[in-house]
């Protein structure tokens, strides 16, 4: 779709084991941009362009490799916001994020401690990370997002986020977070794909078409003791905050429908990036824009 002038734009990011042009990620954009949203999708560190030869991640029982992994993934994000904001075509006080799987599970936490996302959908995500720490959990973080538009597609019958650790992230959320129960499983089998994802972008577009102009949306978390821990969290994700420091802490169904998922490992290598209707340019370590470096990238012990 042919955009005019400054309009929102959406990071959307795939599950652990996808990549940024996956079935599910590449519908979900379109539907974005046929709504006259910018969809920005990056591979997630050692997958699509950015993997290296023998390289897959962490494995998952090695939690300080974890931990960098998520913290990774998290600096990431931001590192692709900051790519968005210097768009001439982006509004930058209409900036949302849409995650599947471990995308919205690292970007619930991450959304929490950024507020230039300004909406957010969670799709097959979850919570109750206490191994990885408070810090981490979305749990522990989601609250932070109100009274941003956030909302939450869940399947009954998933095998890899069960269903307790999803309505823990709900309530967490709190009342005016919306939820939305499908009846199939992690990567919606047999439901109408297309129908979800308008869904979706229908939510997202009234989300950032309704923000305030200029972006005067009184925020959760928008004192100085909430910048730091914003900070931490990106220090963390470039490596200049010990591991340690993270804090090791630890229904009834409505059936509707959903989209699809997994998650991620690693350490950046090569620029990653979705390209939706040519709008798109690369972004990612030495390829975005000038003067801006590449944040948190792991340690190649990662195995």
């Amino acid at each position: 779709k042919k955009i005019r002038g400054r309009v929102p734009a959406v990071l959307v990011q795939h599950g652990v084991g996808d990549k940024k042009r996956v079935t599910y990620i590449v519908e979900c954009c379109r539907m974005l941009n046929a709504r006259g949203i910018i969809a920005l999708a990056i591979d997630a560190p050692e997958r699509g362009e950015r993997k290296r030869p023998g390289k897959d991640g962490p494995a998952m029982w090695n939690l300080p490799a974890v931990r960098r992994w998520f913290q990774q993934h998290c600096g990431d994000y931001s590192r692709a916001l900051d790519y968005l904001a210097t768009r001439p075509d982006v509004d930058a006080q209409r900036l949302g994020y849409v995650g599947f799987s471990w995308g919205a599970i690292t970007g619930v936490t991450f959304a929490a401690h950024d507020n230039r996302v300004r909406a957010m959908t969670s799709v097959v995500g979850g919570g109750v990370l206490s191994l990885l720490g408070k810090k981490l959990d979305p749990v522990s973080n989601v609250g932070r997002i109100a009274p941003r538009p956030l909302m939450f597609l869940n399947a009954t019958k998933d095998q890899i986020v069960l269903r307790p650790f999803a309505t823990a992230l709900h309530k967490a959320a709190g009342k005016d977070a919306i939820v939305k129960w499908y009846d199939t499983d992690h990567i919606f089998s047999g439901t109408d794909l297309p129908k979800i994802m308008g869904m979706l972008a229908d939510f997202m577009k009234k989300s950032l078409t309704a923000q305030p102009a200029g972006g005067k949306l009184k925020l959760r978390g928008t004192s100085e003791r909430a910048g730091h821990e914003e900070g931490v969290l990106l220090k963390q994700a470039e490596g200049a905050v010990p591991g340690d420091e993270l804090g090791e802490e630890e229904d009834d169904h409505v059936a509707e429908e959903h989209g699809q998922g997994q998650a991620q490992r690693g350490e950046p290598a090569k620029p990653a990036e979705q390209e939706i209707g040519g709008r798109l340019a690369p972004v990612g370590p030495a390829h975005g824009p000038a003067g801006h470096h590449s944040r948190g990238q792991p340690e190649d012990d990662e195995e």
